[in-house]
């Protein structure tokens, strides 16, 4: 909607990853193709003063996913008419300053100890006073704690439709945690990785396997049968949090039920040697 240090943190966060090509403009003069485009991040749009109703119409027919940062110049019923998996019924028009609360349930993408860490003292983002409604299609990354107290009100949370993906974040002032983590590390990594994680998750259309499973076709009578695994989350990074059961079962429907061993980031599984036969 305006010019914004908000916006200047995310786009050094993005420029420094290879694999994005990252362009600013408002919104009143931008004028390109927007299905070129793999996501579309919308700060305090719709605002009070300007509804980009065509935009709007533009990303929705073009199903290209949006992130929404939110702020006192957004125009909260025209977000919630949008539909995109949050409602926010603010209070007289105020606003209140919310901390983060790392969501221990969140699966979207990994949160590592150190990101952790880093968001349990940055400074608090201003954010609408009310109440919020998400959709149960979303997931909250990160929760809001107001004075102390923790909430179950959203401060990050993605969306994720059929046709396509919304994120929001629910306040201004973002720009200050990238200072922060300097003030923390002497460097802005967790910041940037943050915000790439969220991007890449809204971005990704690939579809492909979240469980996979290799093994050879035949087995020699003095080999072990040796099976390897991938699990992927949601953003497709490989992960081996969750346990990983197999039986194998012969043709007399016999099973031999197992549990993979975890390795780095993936699994492997020594079965041992097996009478010959054929096996599922």
């Amino acid at each position: 909607n305006s010019p914004h240090p908000d916006i200047s943190a995310i786009l050094t966060a993005l420029k420094k990853n290879p694999n994005y090509d990252v362009e600013f403009s408002l919104a009143d003069k931008y004028n390109k193709q927007i299905q070129k485009n793999s996501l579309v991040i919308l700060h305090q749009l719709p605002s009070k003063n300007n509804a980009i109703a065509n935009l709007l119409t533009d990303i929705s027919n073009n199903k290209v996913p949006i992130l929404f940062i939110l702020g006192n110049q957004s125009s909260f019923n025209n977000v919630n008419a949008l539909n995109r998996g949050i409602k926010i019924n603010q209070l007289n028009n105020t606003y209140e300053e919310a901390t983060p609360i790392v969501n221990k349930q969140f699966t979207l993408f990994q949160v590592d100890d150190e990101t952790q860490a880093f968001l349990e003292k940055v400074p608090p983002l201003i954010t609408p006073f009310g109440g919020y409604l998400n959709n149960v299609s979303s997931e909250i990354l990160l929760y809001q704690k107001i004075k102390n107290i923790s909430t179950t009100k959203p401060l990050i949370i993605l969306c994720n439709f059929i046709d396509s993906k919304t994120g929001f974040i629910m306040g201004e002032g973002i720009w200050k945690w990238r200072m922060n983590n300097f003030v923390q590390s002497s460097n802005n990594l967790l910041f940037d990785e943050l915000i790439n994680k969220i991007v890449h998750y809204l971005a990704l259309k690939e579809k492909k396997e979240k469980f996979v499973v290799s093994a050879q076709n035949i087995f020699n009578e003095n080999e072990p049968v040796i099976l390897e695994s991938q699990v992927y989350n949601e953003s497709y990074e490989l992960i081996n949090t969750p346990d990983v059961f197999v039986n194998i079962s012969n043709k007399k429907n016999q099973k031999y039920p197992f549990v993979f061993n975890k390795t780095d980031n993936a699994y492997r599984l020594n079965a041992g040697h097996f009478p010959i036969g054929e096996y599922t």
